[in-house]
């Protein structure tokens, strides 16, 4: 009896025991991640200590696009960006397609950082964006009134690809936000997936590591997979039809920041 009980309790232990190999903070981004706009502290630490970023530009797979052309950024110096105004914008968004590089051993989180200004900031009778950065969602009702309605943000959906090193065949799924507070499950598939966004700060979405076999709630027969190396996130940015301000992303506005495994990494050149 006693060996039974020392045996689940080993058992036990070791399902509950944290993974043995070492993990290490990683980002991904569209194209060479060591050229990445957005720099600070940690995000220059992680290049400084995993040198495949400098092998990251996934060019058959990763790419992004948005309306318009490129103009310098209103917010950012020495960053091209594309804009979508203020007024009717149903249709206009983003996309952004990034190779993981790494094994996920953690949640991720889907960073932004974009430019979220008044309209027509940049004109000569209007204000720079620290007289007139502003928050999605965020108007004067009547012309006077502050209000922030919820539908008139930014919808986000993201969904996960197998890639060359895929753990078995799985079909694309949605992934699952934790929500902020509390952690809630809310699936990530542009039904009502609003966020918020504001002046020049990043904004960080968390997703839940997906797990094998675990069905995607709300969507019957779709199920979540292991992320590995070399598999891709595709995430998709809609503007609301009558989007209150001008907002602007570019390259490098949004990317992704997990711990990976380590010895896992994945560069363009394999």
């Amino acid at each position: 009896m006693f060996k039974k009980v020392l045996l689940i309790f080993v058992a036990v232990a070791f399902v509950c025991a944290p993974a043995l190999a070492g993990e290490r903070p990683e980002f991904d981004a569209v194209g060479a991640d060591d050229g990445i706009y957005f720099t600070n502290p940690a995000i220059a630490l992680v290049l400084q200590n995993n040198p495949w970023n400098a092998d990251s530009d996934f060019v058959d797979r990763e790419s992004w696009s948005g309306p318009g052309g490129l103009d310098p950024d209103l917010c950012f110096p020495g960053y091209e960006s594309k804009l979508v105004a203020a007024g009717f914008a149903g249709g206009l968004g983003f996309s952004y397609s990034i190779v993981l590089q790494m094994r996920p051993d953690t949640d991720l989180d889907i960073n932004i950082i974009d430019c979220v200004v008044k309209p027509n900031s940049e004109t000569a009778f209007g204000v720079n964006p620290y007289e007139g950065a502003h928050q999605t969602g965020r108007y004067l009702l009547l012309g006077f009134l502050p209000y922030f309605d919820v539908t008139m943000n930014p919808i986000i959906s993201a969904m996960a690809y197998a890639g060359p090193n895929a753990a078995g065949a799985w079909t694309p799924f949605y992934l699952t936000a934790r929500t902020h507070p509390l952690l809630r499950n809310v699936v990530l598939d542009g039904a009502r997936t609003y966020y918020t966004s504001k002046g020049i700060w990043d904004e960080s979405i968390v997703v839940r590591l997906p797990e094998p076999r675990v069905p995607v709630d709300g969507h019957p027969g779709m199920f979540e997979a292991a992320l590995q190396q070399g598999d891709l996130v595709m995430i998709d940015i809609a503007m609301p039809a009558q989007n209150p301000v001008d907002i602007r992303y570019g390259q490098y506005s949004v990317f992704i920041k997990y711990v990976g495994v380590d010895r896992t990494d994945w560069t363009a050149s394999d």
